[in-house]
């Protein structure tokens, strides 16, 4: 049964592990980390057919992603043969980003490429009039 649609950032948790059913159709599943620094929230992600060899090929554990699919709950044992329900997302897209920890940590000073072509960064002039511009000078 189908929740509902939803998209996730967070980092992969535990690597992609393939499976084939008995019609030779590949399955991948992984467990995802949607949570904050405060603390994990694990869902399982699964994909099916040419999406799934994709994820096994492309996804390893620590990747950052955008994931979007299908929310269901599934019903699983555990090792001690207690059902617990789980939230799984059935995979529809994916796509890689960078860590959020590290990005935008390069300031315009610390960038030596941006250093070298200070001629090209625009200077506004400082004694730039406050007023507005007169209803008769909009073209419309």
């Amino acid at each position: 049964m189908s929740l509902a649609k939803a998209a996730f950032s967070g980092k992969v948790f535990r690597e992609p592990q393939k499976r084939a059913t008995s019609n030779n159709l590949s399955i991948t599943y992984f467990t995802f980390d949607i949570g904050t620094d405060d603390g994990e929230e694990l869902i399982r992600v699964r994909s099916i057919g040419n999406l799934a060899e994709t994820v096994e090929k492309t996804v390893a554990k620590n990747d950052y992603l955008v994931v979007e699919g299908n929310l269901t709950m599934q019903t699983i044992k555990t090792e001690t043969g207690e059902e617990r329900r789980i939230v799984e997302l059935n995979l529809l897209s994916f796509e890689k980003i960078a860590n959020p920890d590290s990005a935008g940590k390069t300031s315009i000073a610390e960038d030596s490429s941006l250093q070298e072509k200070d001629d090209d960064i625009v200077k506004f002039a400082s004694n730039a009039p406050d007023d507005l511009i007169g209803e008769d000078e909009i073209p419309f």
